[in-house]
């Protein structure tokens, strides 16, 4: 039974794969430290991703290019950030910086095989990303990497209360509804970071396998496999 689903999510995820969209362009506008240039990219992408020009996972493909520890990539980030504070696409941009940035210094270690002063650094690096990820989805709630970020930075973070956690799940299954944004919302069903396993996870997929046209075909079952898995 478990082959069968595994045989069904991979064939239902090729059918959604999805080329990283001007990876080329974006990084060159970064290297050149062209923030504007980027500014007016990601806004042009983010709403062809609303209007199905472009996928979600081309969008998140987009800011993937840029999530590096690039000292050129992170100066273009940081003039970014100076010039648009409230930018929806700069600040999501930086909290997944800070997030690959923490867990490069913190390693894939347990905690008790950890360094303190590494566990340290961590947690400041992705508060910093969380605090990032909270303007980036204030100012662009439909844009998916913010609501991503919060999704993703929440279990180490702990920021928001349960309550709050699951309104940005369903506002971002509302307006930027696929299989990655399910995806990361099911995070927070990680055990060995607080969560409370399988339950949570049942609990999205009831609530929202097939929640678009363009999931039309990923069902309860193959939802429960995938987020399971």
């Amino acid at each position: 039974m478990r082959a069968i689903f595994l045989a069904m999510i991979f064939i239902f995820l090729r059918n959604f794969a999805f080329a990283q969209a001007s990876q080329d362009e974006l990084r060159a506008l970064a290297y050149a430290g062209d923030y504007e240039g980027l500014e007016a990219t990601l806004a042009k992408a983010h709403q062809q991703s609303l209007s199905g020009e472009i996928s979600f996972g081309d969008l998140r493909g987009m800011v993937i290019t840029l999530t590096v520890t690039h000292p050129t990539i992170l100066e273009t980030t940081d003039a970014w950030l100076a010039a648009y504070p409230k930018s929806p696409y700069a600040n999501a941009l930086r909290a997944f910086q800070y997030r690959s940035i923490g867990w490069e210094i913190r390693g894939e270690a347990s905690a008790r095989l950890t360094p303190l002063s590494s566990l340290q650094t961590f947690r400041s690096y992705l508060e910093a990303g969380m605090d990032h990820a909270q303007v980036a989805y204030e100012a662009g709630p439909d844009f998916a990497p913010a609501s991503d970020a919060v999704m993703r930075l929440q279990i180490p973070t702990d920021r928001l209360n349960r309550r709050d956690y699951f309104g940005v799940v369903d506002h971002a299954m509302t307006v930027t509804p696929s299989v990655g944004t399910l995806l990361r919302a099911a995070d927070i069903a990680n055990r060995h970071w607080g969560g409370r396993g399988h339950g949570d996870i049942i609990m999205l997929c009831d609530e929202y396998s097939g929640a678009s046209p363009a999931m039309e075909n990923f069902t309860k079952e193959i939802c429960l496999a995938y987020l399971s898995y």
